[in-house]
């Protein structure tokens, strides 16, 4: 990470990284293995780039994590294409729109899906319920008030700007609202479960495809006896959400039969047909 460039050797000695998967709970859990106190969760520029049921996941992932350990987690998420315009105008004397507008087309290419698809890019009323639903108390502070000194600012005036055009960009500091139960998932434990009628390969899928899950069904798939196998029914019946790492699998398992309109979906939810909508799957394999 660029961080490490600019830390002193005794910061970096305290930092440590690790990748996680945001709408696994198991995979957050592992990444605090040995974590003892309360713990602050910071998300910036995170939220924009999941759809409905991941960021339902998330939410309710961070709930656990604050419950189980205690703490807050702070995000600007819901300001933050206002944050890097009004930045860029406060420094620049400038209009910051244009930057609003670039950073709303980027988001959407990196994250490679239309972007005002959640709360995140609805109205501050919107999300604010939204995450209060979820079993979150807000406080709103502003980011004037936690402007730190900044050493890329040459001088007090430009300080004094960008603290002055902060004072309207808020930050949510979030905690457990503990009389309030938060929104649950259906929490199926995963199971994958294949059957062979005739050249068909049906495979059943149970609870959540993800990166903990997903290299389960590879595993499985490439036990299976694929000789005279010409479709591949995917039965989504039980399925609550699948993760781009659940998507790559799939591919590989199209991959491995020769009619390209042999693999398919049968009887997806509506949280995972949205899924398959924005990521294109939909237009790539049929639903029967």
């Amino acid at each position: 990470p660029a961080i490490r460039e600019i830390a002193t050797s005794e910061q970096n000695e305290k930092m440590h990284f690790t990748s996680v998967d945001a709408t696994n709970l198991d995979s957050l859990r592992n990444a605090l293995k040995g974590v003892d106190g309360k713990i602050c969760i910071l998300t910036d520029g995170l939220l924009g780039y999941f759809n409905n049921p991941e960021l339902d996941s998330v939410l309710n992932n961070i709930r656990e994590l604050l419950k189980e350990h205690g703490g807050v987690w702070i995000t600007s998420d819901k300001f933050g294409t206002d944050l890097g315009a009004i930045t860029y105008a406060a420094l620049t004397d400038s209009d910051g729109e244009i930057v609003r507008q670039a950073m709303r087309k980027g988001g959407s290419k990196v994250a490679d899906i239309p972007i005002n698809h959640t709360v995140i890019q609805g109205t501050v009323s919107e999300a604010k319920k939204y995450f209060e639903e979820h079993g979150f108390n807000i406080k709103e502070v502003s980011y004037a008030e936690k402007l730190p000194k900044l050493s890329s600012l040459d001088n007090e005036k430009d300080l004094d700007g960008l603290r002055k055009a902060y004072e309207d960009i808020i930050m949510w500091v979030m905690t457990v609202n503990e009389g309030k139960s938060a929104k649950s998932d259906n929490g199926k434990k995963f199971d994958v479960r294949f059957d062979r009628e005739g050249d068909i390969l049906h495979c059943r899928l149970t609870g959540r495809l993800d990166t903990i899950n997903g290299p389960k069904l590879l595993s499985g798939f490439r036990e299976q006896q694929l000789d005279g196998v010409l479709k591949i029914e995917m039965d989504l019946t039980d399925t609550e959400y699948i993760s781009s790492a659940g998507l790559r699998v799939f591919m590989i398992m199209s991959d491995s039969i020769s009619d390209e309109n042999g693999f398919y979906f049968h009887n997806p939810n509506e949280d995972v047909k949205e899924i398959l909508e924005v990521t294109g799957f939909i237009n790539m394999f049929d639903i029967r």
